[in-house]
């Protein structure tokens, strides 16, 4: 049985021995052919052709305009720069003046924003419609609008009396037509129908100094020179004295 053991011992060391010299003998090889790797020259490819770089083209901002009308984003973005012009605002109608009161402590204007309105005091510093009143004297006055100074006189600005009419006579063509004298005075009621026109032919032919209105009170007529407080055929004469001159009529006695 011992000398099977040293057979087996013997056998195994064999192998051993064969395999390393196997393994040396590899790795000896190994070794060689790494020498002969690098010791082998490499040949040198050529360098690779670089093409210069082009220059850049400078910036044009009229190569983004598309880009500016065709904004998704922002709908308001237009080439086009429309400049609108305000339009001026027309100037509103002057107001008309009626009269001026001064009684020292700064003048007084009567007037209304349009012709047949309401008048009304107003003094300097006051609003009337859209114009100021800046400045007001016994004839003169200056208004301001939107800025702007107009200065004007009373007597541009006072109302206009309306235009007296002719008396109707296509009724009556044989009738002659009124004398200067007989027409009625400014300020009166017109005699605009022949009932009128006969009475004042009437009063004149009477020795009347009045003509009958058809009211209460009678009108003087123009020539008349009779004083104030006259009483003629149960009629006293009338005179007062406004800021727009003398108003005259004659009012029954009582």
């Amino acid at each position: 049985m011992k000398r099977k053991l040293v057979l087996l011992n013997l056998v195994l060391t064999a192998l051993l021995a064969a395999a390393g010299y196997q393994i040396r003998e590899k790795w000896i090889a190994g070794k060689r052919y790494e020498a002969e790797v690098l010791a082998r020259a490499v040949p040198q490819a050529p360098a690779p052709v670089v093409p210069a770089d082009t220059p850049a083209e400078p910036v044009q901002a009229a190569q983004y305009l598309d880009v500016a009308t065709r904004m998704v984003f922002s709908q308001d973005r237009n080439p086009t720069v429309v400049i609108e012009v305000p339009k001026p605002v027309p100037e509103p109608p002057l107001p008309v003046v009626y009269g001026v009161m001064d009684l020292g402590f700064g003048a007084t204007i009567f007037m209304s924003e349009q012709p047949g309105q309401p008048q009304k005091g107003y003094k300097q510093g006051d609003k009337i419609g859209e114009y100021k009143l800046v400045k007001a004297t016994r004839t003169d006055l200056e208004l301001e609008w939107n800025g702007k100074l107009i200065p004007k006189t009373v007597a541009e600005l006072k109302v206009k009396a309306p235009p007296p009419q002719a008396p109707a006579s296509a009724g009556n063509p044989g009738q002659p037509p009124l004398r200067p004298d007989q027409a009625p005075p400014v300020g009166t009621n017109e005699v605009t129908d022949e009932a009128k026109v006969a009475e004042a032919q009437k009063a004149k032919s009477e020795g009347n100094p009045w003509v009958n209105t058809g009211g209460v009170n009678h009108a003087c007529t123009p020539n008349d020179g009779t004083p104030a407080g006259a009483v003629i055929n149960g009629f006293r004469k009338v005179v007062k004295q406004s800021m727009f001159g003398a108003s005259c009529f004659w009012e029954p006695v009582r």
